[in-house]
């Protein structure tokens, strides 16, 4: 079950760092805002990033972790970008 578009951030962090939020390019201290911004009304944050596999992420990774983690809002892992297939941690 997918939610709206107003409840979930949908977040790419692509294998160069790049940052996509919602469809939309943007740079660490715009995510923070934004997530920040939204509150609690941000139900869930969707996260993927490229090669997933890969065992040492990228550091552009793990800061979006971080500032998601800073904001206290819940996170599903997702191993595509179209966000149809949640990953499944043990």
């Amino acid at each position: 079950m997918h939610s709206s578009d107003k409840d979930v951030a949908k977040i790419i962090v692509t294998r160069e760092g790049v940052i996509y939020l919602d469809g939309q390019q943007v740079t660490l201290d715009k995510l923070d805002a934004d997530i920040g911004r939204r509150g609690t009304t941000l139900r869930e944050c969707w996260y993927h990033r490229e090669h997933p596999e890969d065992e040492n992420p990228y550091e552009n990774a793990m800061k979006v972790v971080g500032i998601i983690a800073k904001h206290r809002r819940p996170v599903a892992m997702y191993l595509d970008r179209n966000f149809t297939t949640r990953a499944k941690l043990n």
